[in-house]
């Protein structure tokens, strides 16, 4: 599993970055989660996204997000 995080480049870097990790995570059958970003999970077609308390709430990612995998820090509240 490759997890992209990246909370200093334009939003249209990261999409091209996350397009790449994508593809490659493709070839060598892993997982590509997206850290925070919902739209850039979207957009980078991510097998997964992982969000903290400053993200959107569960229910929207799972609105949008559908049945892929949703990973949530808990900051030792489970």
């Amino acid at each position: 599993i490759i997890q992209f995080r990246d909370k200093t480049n334009d939003f249209q870097t990261q999409l091209n970055v996350a397009k790449k990790i994508k593809n490659l995570t493709n070839s060598f059958g892993a997982l590509f989660i997206v850290n925070d970003h919902l739209d850039l999970a979207i957009k980078s077609n991510a097998d997964g996204i992982h969000i903290g308390i400053e993200d959107e709430d569960i229910k929207t990612i799972k609105r949008f997000f559908g049945n892929k995998i949703i990973g949530v820090s808990c900051y030792g509240d489970l």
